[in-house]
This record gives C-alpha cells, sequence and structure tokens, in this order.
C-alpha cells in the first residue's frame, strides 16, 4: 500500500490580538501569516503531498481582508499540494465566512462541508474526510463517510475537543469515535498544545497544536507535523516554525548590586538557554533570590535596560529582602513587630495562604525602606 506526505496544522488563529504587545500588536499579527508561509514552504521542501488544517485557521470570520487574501496568495503558490480546511469555532462555514464570498478560490483549496464531506485524490488514492462547523458552537456527531474505501489512505481532518463523552460545545470527538472512524489518521484541532502521536484502534491521531503562541497561557515551541501516513502506519515529525516563542521563567538574580547587573544577569541566563535567537522571544520573568536591605532596584528601570535587547519582556519581583528575620523579630520597633506578627501568621499557615504571607512579609519589609507600587504583588 502506498504511503502518502502530509502537513497537519491547525489553530493558526490569524488576525489575534495580542492585546499585551500594545504598540507591537499590529506587526505581531502579521507575523503568523509569515509563519503560515514559512510551514508551507517547509512542507514543500519535503514533497508534502496534502496539507490538512484541522479548524480555526483565522482568529474571526470579521478579520482584515489583508488576511484572507494573504493564506489565499499563499496556497495558490503552493499549487503541487493540496490544502484541506476543516473550519473551526472561531471561523465557522456559514454566512459570516469570508472563504464563502470568494468567487476566485484556488483549485487546491478544498473546504469540508458543514454536512460532512469525503474528498478524494484519485492520482494518490487518498481521501480526506470530516465536518465544519457552521455556528460558534456544534455538537454534531463525528462525520464518517459509510462508503470508505479500504483501497485509499483514510484520512480524517476534525476541530473538536478530545473527551471521555460526548455532549461538549466544540463538537467533542471520543477515543472510540476515532478507532471507528477507520481512518488511517486524523489529524485534529482546538487544543493548542501540541500532543504526541497517539492511537486508537488502527486509526493513528494528534493534535498539532497552534504554530504560534499568542500568549503566556501558550508556551513553547510551536510548529506543526510533517511526514508519512498510511494503512497502520504513521511517521510524522514535529518541526518547529515558530518565528517567536513565549517563555515564562525564574530567574535569580540575588548577585544584583544595581539595574546594570541585574538586566546582565537575566540577559546573560537567556544567551545560556535559548542561545543566540534568545533576542526574538517574549518573556514574562519572575525576578527571585535575596536582595541585601541596602540595594534598591527599579523594576521599570531594569525593564528599560532589557527592552534594547529584548523583542517583548514583563518582569515580576518575587525577590526577598536578605535580613535576619528572627533577629528583626526582636526589635521593638514598628518594623520588628511587623516581621513578629507575619513570622506567627506563617508558621500557623499551611499552602497557598502560607505563601500569601510570605508574599506579603517581603512586600512589608520593602515598604519600610523603599517605595512600592500599587500592584507590587502582581
Amino acid at each position: 500500500m502506498e504511503r502518502i506526505k502530509i502537513m497537519h496544522c491547525a489553530d493558526l488563529h490569524l488576525g489575534a490580538e495580542e492585546n499585551l504587545l500594545k504598540s507591537q500588536s499590529k506587526s505581531r499579527r502579521f507575523e503568523t501569516l509569515l509563519t503560515f508561509e514559512r510551514a508551507i514552504k517547509e512542507a514543500q521542501k519535503r514533497e508534502v503531498k496534502i496539507v490538512l488544517i484541522a479548524g480555526d485557521l483565522l482568529d474571526s470570520n470579521y478579520i482584515e481582508e489583508e488576511f484572507v487574501s494573504g493564506v489565499l496568495s499563499a496556497v495558490r503558490a503552493a499549487k503541487d499540494m493540496e490544502f484541506v480546511f476543516s473550519a473551526g469555532n472561531h471561523d465557522p462555514l456559514n454566512y459570516s465566512s469570508p472563504f464563502l464570498k470568494i468567487s476566485d478560490m484556488p483549485d487546491n483549496f478544498h473546504i469540508l462541508s458543514t454536512s460532512g464531506e469525503s474528498i478524494k485524490f484519485e492520482d494518490i488514492k487518498t481521501c480526506v474526510f470530516g465536518r465544519s462547523f457552521k455556528e460558534v458552537f456544534s455538537s454534531d456527531p463525528l462525520f464518517i463517510p459509510s462508503d470508505i474505501d479500504d483501497d485509499y489512505i483514510n484520512i480524517m481532518c476534525v476541530h473538536g475537543e478530545l473527551s471521555g463523552a460526548k455532549g461538549g460545545n466544540y463538537n467533542s470527538v471520543t477515543e472510540s469515535d476515532i478507532a471507528n472512524s477507520k481512518a488511517d489518521y486524523a489529524a485534529l484541532g482546538h487544543i493548542h498544545k501540541r500532543s504526541d502521536i497517539l492511537r486508537a484502534g488502527n486509526t493513528f491521531y494528534a493534535y498539532s497544536g497552534s504554530i504560534e503562541g499568542h500568549g503566556f497561557d501558550e508556551t513553547g515551541e510551536k510548529g506543526v507535523y510533517i511526514g508519512e501516513v498510511g494503512k497502520r502506519y504513521c511517521n510524522l515529525e514535529f518541526v518547529s516554525v515558530t518565528l517567536r516563542e513565549y517563555v515564562y521563567l525564574k530567574t535569580d538574580i540575588s548577585e544584583a548590586f544595581d539595574e546594570r547587573s541585574a538586566a546582565e544577569i537575566i540577559l546573560n541566563k537567556l544567551n545560556c538557554e535559548f542561545g543566540l535567537d534568545y533576542q526574538k522571544n517574549l518573556y514574562k520573568i519572575d525576578l527571585t533570590g535575596s536582595i541585601g536591605e541596602e540595594v534598591r532596584l527599579n523594576l521599570d528601570e531594569i525593564a528599560v535596560r532589557l527592552k534594547e535587547k529584548l523583542y517583548f519582556v514583563k518582569l515580576r519581583d518575587k525577590t526577598e529582602t536578605k535580613t535576619d528575620l528572627k533577629l528583626l523579630s526582636d526589635e521593638n520597633t514598628l518594623k520588628g513587630r511587623f516581621v513578629k506578627k507575619m513570622l506567627e501568621m506563617i508558621g500557623s499557615a499551611g499552602g497557598n495562604e502560607k505563601e500569601l504571607y510570605l508574599a506579603a512579609l517581603n512586600i512589608g519589609l520593602k515598604a519600610f525602606t523603599q517605595e512600592v507600587k500599587y500592584n507590587e504583588d502582581q
């Protein structure tokens, strides 16, 4: 039996606003389009025959025309590949879909219908089937064609949430559904975190995840799956195509004595962990460690120094004041009484409450020696 080379991608959310980036948000929106183009070039280089887009290609059906025309231009340019798109909950296939308003769609761009459809590619003996969302919410049953031909490589393209039971608002798919689909591979979308290549019955399946993160809840490498599938065969490789990663990390700046040295410590750590490309990423960094009472570190100045090198950075001060708390609690001063009371509360607390009291102690100690912002604990 023949094998076919595919690329599986999903959840591009073209046009999505990343409001935390403020002035950089507009240009960042177009970077995802460039990442889509880069993924297509990678697929061409690897001689992919079918590109599967498992929903949420667009963040909304009401985004600017430039994003839609950009997608279709990239598809037209890749005329050696077939594209199959299953519309998701963000870009449902209804009266508002821009794809239904375009008269000159590329011949190699195929959109699965909302009633369920099989698309056969006779020259490569491959059939792709699935169903597009017609509204934001969908509880339609999984579409499985009744006339599946075992002489073809059968691929299911689905936007939906994998769950243990049916009945969800986002096209619930169970492992049993996948196993009974008779598909050789199921390309899933909706979950932005990539899964491993899994198997239910004779069907391999996976979430490819998004190709670009859109916030600090979507950290790490993003990309696509590329490789071969066939009868009871799946050899897909995760290929990173993301331009920028969202990265959350903690950095110990105990050795810092001023803002310049703190920034240098942070940049050295980023260089060690991410190499020469560290500057392109987006960072949320918790500053940790013990800082002497005599050291005054201005978070805004550290951020400005970092922004000379980094595309985006957000800092949170989680440092502790370096002091002998037991000795301090014995002082007959307002500061000493505060420390004594806080230590008593910390000693009797547990779990999350203890962490909150520790943070309050740290902020309180800073308040005795320097200005504390109203949102210091955010």
